[in-house]
């Protein structure tokens, strides 16, 4: 049975902008240690989510990209600077509301485990 649009509202709940999306997630070399608990993420990392509208690999919707600052600019966000393409809206606006959901990540702003890819 397919979900009901009672199943996506509970979905959009947990998973806000990201529900019915094929996710595809990227991050530079410092994102894979981070994770497996062997530092925190260092400025310079860099993760993409890039939203595609269906499991063929079309052209993605949109792509957000967290970005570890060092310095005062992000301090509210312990250096995470988050921007959305195309943008959707105005760039502080979009850079609150990431942010007001990343807080609540069990790892410095950010959701998910992602495996160290060893190849």
């Amino acid at each position: 049975m397919p979900p009901s649009e009672a199943d996506w509202s509970a979905a959009r709940h947990t998973s806000g902008p990201h529900t019915q999306r094929y996710i595809m997630v990227y991050g530079t070399s410092t994102v894979a240690p981070a994770f497996s608990g062997r530092r925190p993420f260092a400025p310079g990392t860099v993760i993409a989510k890039e939203k595609l509208l269906d499991s063929r690999g079309g052209l993605a919707e949109g792509v957000a990209f967290m970005i570890k600052r060092q310095g005062p600019e992000f301090r509210d966000t312990d250096g995470w600077e988050f921007l959305y393409f195309p943008p959707a809206g105005d760039k502080q606006r979009t850079h609150e509301q990431c942010a007001a959901c990343h807080r609540a990540a069990p790892k410095d702003y950010v959701f998910g485990d992602y495996p160290r890819d060893e190849g």
